[in-house]
This record gives structure tokens, sequence and C-alpha cells, in this order.
């Protein structure tokens, strides 16, 4: 097998045929689909299951409003399947274990199409698992896909598998079509949609992240996407910066010369009881690669400094004058301190040089901010720079920091790569009235933010993110992932985005409390079928949820927990629906 299909599944086959289907075939477990509950089950050559009675239809019906069978049906590849060539493979099925689950599966291994033809082979599988341990009568739907190569038989308009009436691919309950009871996988019907290397190849496309993988949760006879991401294990605090010395007779002054990718950090040893003061000596490569510096003579060998600064990543020019400030203040410290120590000067007589560097140092750590990365030596050097600005002491007349610090207040972590992100907010100047921060990180990673000081604006990407606040007023903005959001003690505004979303997203709001508000941003009654659900969600984290789903378009589900459906009535949450006033956006807005 190839891609993601399972082994197994194969204690049965139907012979090579056209459009044949199985007798009733005991799945080993209940589903509740849609109301009735099913005990068995019927393989259909033709790409698909059905319950209740067996079907043999050939042409591709949309598996949307427009579905016309009138049986319960969940297919993975509706299409006009043909076995009878030797070259083709035949559609097995049968009872094992799948995700840790009793299942049922079918499998089409490298199967052809009508009219008998094996010069090109479709591969899919459709496994349905038990899912008991979440309520009776539920289960799990897998679509799972291998190499796609046709899309149509001959009897339906293709020529050479292509073209015609093309391929479908979802489920209906087949009671007539009502909202909430079909959804049909995007590339449905569409000529080259579904077939390798097509704009929907089912072989690379997927609705839970694993590619050629769809899958859908059967909970209470209701389908809905793959579940919301649970609660987060919270960031681990930042590392203290380590390796910095003040005592009276060893003056380490960690010169700022770090970048992204790669850039070496310097610490210089200057000790003023030292013969050798001129001497830089390079402890360690704070980007964790090999560009050690390993001796670095005084006066500053210019070529050593830019050499370190080459190997850091172009950012841009704004960066790259940054960079430069820092690179020329760094080279005039080392050569005055050189020479001030070899003079006599004591080391406390340098902090006020020692502090010159530190607003370029300062300004190029924000762009480095700015210009997040997920490699392991882009937020060494981040790290680096944010201990040497913080190890340096304030200069004279100003007041120390507030206990904490900006990295106490906000912590990053990078979940796709594991790596801790240093992060501080920058001076929120949008329109929202009381707050006073804010963080945007738009990468595609999945991350976790969160922030113990009040009042923050924070805008992550199309990641699966985590963001919690504490108090103040706050505007959490997860984008267009499926995100998990932590209220605080103050008020606070949610926004969810499914203007553009390319799979399924859902979205959990804890915390959430009377004066806060929900904002899901494309959505509208007129072009979607929306249902409220109670009691779904991560466990632990369930609620009332809202299903937004139409024919051929990703589903955007959201979750507050600890309410339900009785909160619509009694008031306690509002709804209404609203286009923004200066896009025309139209948006779901919920009010506690």
């Amino acid at each position: 097998m190839s891609g993601t299909i399972a082994s197994g599944f194969n204690a049965s086959q139907l012979p090579r045929n056209d459009d044949d289907a199985s007798g009733a075939v005991p799945l080993g477990f209940s589903a509740d689909f849609f109301g009735p509950t099913y005990s068995s089950v019927f393989v259909s050559n033709n790409g698909y299951l059905t319950f209740g009675t067996p079907e043999t239809a050939f042409t591709p019906t949309g598996l949307g409003a427009s579905y016309s069978l009138g049986v319960p049906i969940i297919a993975a590849f509706f299409a006009d399947v043909d076995t009878r060539n030797p070259g083709s493979g035949v559609v097995t099925y049968g009872t094992g274990t799948f995700a840790g689950h009793a299942a049922f599966g079918a499998t089409w291994p490298a199967v052809g199409y009508f009219f008998e033809h094996a010069d090109k082979l479709d591969t899919f599988q459709i496994i349905l698992t038990d899912r008991s341990d979440t309520g009776a009568g539920n289960f799990d739907i897998y679509f799972n896909y291998g190499s796609i190569q046709w899309e149509t038989g001959d009897f339906n308009g293709g020529v050479n598998g292509l073209g015609g009436v093309s391929a479908s691919a979802g489920f209906n309950a087949g009671t007539g079509n009502a909202a909430g009871t079909f959804s049909q996988i995007t590339g449905s019907l569409t000529n080259g949609a579904f077939i390798n290397g097509g704009p929907d190849a089912l072989a690379s496309t997927t609705n839970d992240g694993v590619p050629g993988q769809f899958l859908f949760l059967v909970r209470g006879g209701m389908v809905a996407p793959p579940g919301p991401p649970g609660p987060p294990t919270p960031p681990p605090p930042p590392p203290p910066p380590s390796g910095i010395d003040f005592s009276a007779l060893n003056q380490n002054l960690m010169l700022a010369i770090l970048g992204l990718g790669g850039l070496a950090g310097v610490l210089d040893n200057l000790g003023a009881n030292t013969t050798n003061a001129g001497q830089l000596s390079t402890s360690r490569n704070a980007a964790g690669d090999a560009n050690n510096l390993a001796s670095l003579t005084i006066p500053a060998d210019e070529s050593a400094v830019q050499t370190a600064f080459a190997a850091g990543l172009d950012l841009g020019p704004s960066a790259t004058q940054l960079m430069s400030d820092v690179r020329q203040e760094a080279t005039l410290l080392i050569t005055a301190n050189a020479s001030a120590l070899n003079a006599g000067a004591s080391p406390a007589s340098l902090t006020d040089a020692s502090n010159e560097m530190l607003a370029p140092a300062g300004n190029f750590l924000g762009m480095a901010n700015s210009y997040q990365t997920s490699t392991s030596a882009g937020v060494a050097a981040q790290q680096a720079l944010t201990g040497a600005i913080a190890a340096f002491p304030p200069p004279p007349g100003t007041d120390p920091p507030p206990p904490g610090g900006p990295q106490s207040q906000l912590l990053v972590a990078d979940t796709t790569t594991g790596m801790q992100i240093p992060a501080t907010g920058i001076a929120y100047t949008g329109p929202v009235a009381g707050v006073q921060e804010q963080y945007l990180n738009l990468t595609p990673d999945n991350l976790n933010i969160a922030a113990s000081s009040p009042s923050w604006f924070i805008h992550s990407g199309s990641g699966m993110d985590a963001i919690s606040v504490a108090s103040g007023t706050n505007v959490l903005d997860g984008g267009t992932g499926s995100n998990f959001m932590t209220g605080g003690s103050g008020t606070d505004t949610f926004y969810i985005d499914d203007r553009r979303p390319t799979a399924d997203i859902w979205t959990t709001v804890n915390n959430m409390h009377a004066g806060d508000a929900v904002t899901v941003w494309g959505v509208t009654p007129q072009d979607f079928s929306l249902t409220w659900q109670d009691n779904q969600g991560a466990a632990g984290f369930t609620g009332l949820t809202l299903h937004a789903t139409a024919p051929g378009m990703p589903t955007a589900s959201l979750t507050l927990v600890g309410y339900s459906t009785a909160d619509l009535d009694s008031g306690r949450l509002s709804v209404s629906f609203n286009p923004d006033q200066a896009s025309a956006t139209p948006y779901v807005f919920i009010h506690a």
C-alpha cells in the first residue's frame, strides 16, 4: 500500500466486476448516522459505502443539496470503478484496528475504470472507527488516498479516464438534504481537481493535517470536522542569561553583535587585573554553529566582525542598516574599552561607554523579533541579544525595570519546532481603548502565546495556535487556523477568520464571560448553514458549538466553553450578523 492507505481490512473481497455491491457486512460496532443506528454496511464497487440498502449507481452525483439517491452514503471516490481488467486490483473489506480503535475498512487498491480500463489506476480507502468511548453510536470516518490517476468512466463522458462527469467525495444522510446532513469535499465533480497534481489532489490535500487523509467525526449522529486543538501546555519560562559576571574584578561585556540565522555571539572577558586585557576571547557561539571567533585582537579586527554579520540572513535595507549600526558601535566600544583598560581604567568606568551601544542593539532586537524565525540558530541569537541588553546596568539617572520585565510578561513557544521564541510587545496604536501593547506573529507554525501582563492585542497566523491573556482589555486574533484562546479577568474580544480557509477550522474560546465578544469573519446565514450543538469540543473544554457549513466549502466550528443552547434562549448570549462598514466583509458577532 502507499500514502496513507492502511494495511489489512482484506478478509473479504468483491469479485472482479463493474457495478456490483456486497451484501450487509457487520461493522463490529454500532454507528449512529444522522439518527438511525446501524450495525452493518454495504460496500459498493463504485467507491462508497451505504447504510440500510445496497447501491450500485455509477454516475457520480453531487453529495450536497443535489444528492438524489435517497440512501445514506459515505463516499471516498464516487465514480465508475471497473475491476474486470486483470491489471486492476479488486475491492477488499473487513474489520481490524485503526488509530487505536476497533474499525471496519474497505480498500480500492489500484482499481481501473469503465470500460475495463487499467491504463490509469486509483487507490483509496474508507475506514470507520468505533468511538463509543466518547458516546454511544459515535464513530470516525477516514478517507485515505494513494495515487489518483483517473476521474471518469467512459459511460460518463470520460476520455482516457479524464473529463466528463468527474468523481465526487463526501457524505449524505439520504434524508432530503436538510442543512447539516451532508458535506462534499472541495473539487467534487470538477474536471482535473482530484487527480494527482490537480488543484484539489486527494493524494496531497487534507482536513486533519495528514496529507492524503480526510477525517470526519460523527458525534451524536451528526458529522463534524476534526476536533479542536486541546488546551496547550504553558510555554516554559525563558532561560536566565548565563555566563555574565559583574564582580568588581571582572566586567564581562556581552557585545550584542547578534542577528538571525547564525550570527556569532561574542563574549569578551576584559579583566582589569589581567595583563592581556587587549585580547578578546570568544567563549561560545550563541547561535550554536561552528562560526567561533577564536581570537579577535584589539584594536578590533573589522573583517572578523563583518564576517560574523555576513553569516546572518538578509532582512532587507532597514535591518541591514541596523546591523551596520550595531557593528560600528561594537567596534568602537571594543577599541575604546581595550585602550582604557590598557591605560589602567577600572571596569566600572566603562559603564557609560557600554550603554552607548544599547540603543542600536535594542532597535536591532525589535527588528529581529518582527522577523520571527523558527531556526534554532535564530532563536538562540535572539535569546543571547536579549540577555546581553538586560545584562548591562542602566545608564545613570534611570530607574531599574519593574520586577519580572518584558520576558516574563509575554512567553511564546513555537510548538512546530519545539523552540521558545524570545518576544516583547510594542506600543499599541490601534483603535481599541485600553489596549496597551501588541504582538503580531503571522507565521504558519503552531504557536503558544501567553501574556501575563494586562491589555494586549495578540495576532497569530495560520497555524493551530494557543493564545491566553491575564487581565485588562485584550484583543485575541488567531488568524485563519484552528485555535485555543483563553480570556482573562477583564474585557476580551476574540477574532476568528473564515474568509479563505483551505481546510476545516475549529476554534475553542475558553473563559469567556459577561462583556466579552467573539467575531467570526466571513460567515453569513445566507451563505452558510449554521447549526448550534451542546457539549462538543476538546475533552474538558466542551460547550456550545457553532458549525458553519456550505457545499464545497471548509467547515468553520467555534466552541464556547461552558455555554449551551439555553444561553441563546435566555439572552445570556446574543448573536447578530453584520457587514464591516470599511470593507463590507460579513461577520457573526456573539456577545456575552
